[in-house]
């Protein structure tokens, strides 16, 4: 948990017992478990094209295989 706490506001990849990855900054953690602020493009009512919209996804932490911090280079 405390590894978690000390990555919020970077960027992660979360790997879901499902399968599925997703990458994100790490919003929030506590306890129980953590929040992830992904980029996903999105039909918004109204509009003609997918737009790009945050969403936050809420895992706890016995729903994820892994999470590993993404290293950047600049």
């Amino acid at each position: 948990v405390q590894q978690y706490r000390n990555h919020i506001g970077l960027e992660v990849e979360v790997l879901g017992k499902d399968g599925k990855k997703y990458k994100g900054v790490l919003k929030d953690a506590n306890d129980e478990d953590f929040v992830l602020s992904v980029t996903k493009k999105e039909k918004l009512e109204g509009a003609k094209r997918p737009q790009l919209v945050e969403v936050d996804l809420k895992f706890t932490y016995d729903e994820v295989k892994y999470t590993k911090y993404i290293i950047k280079f600049k």
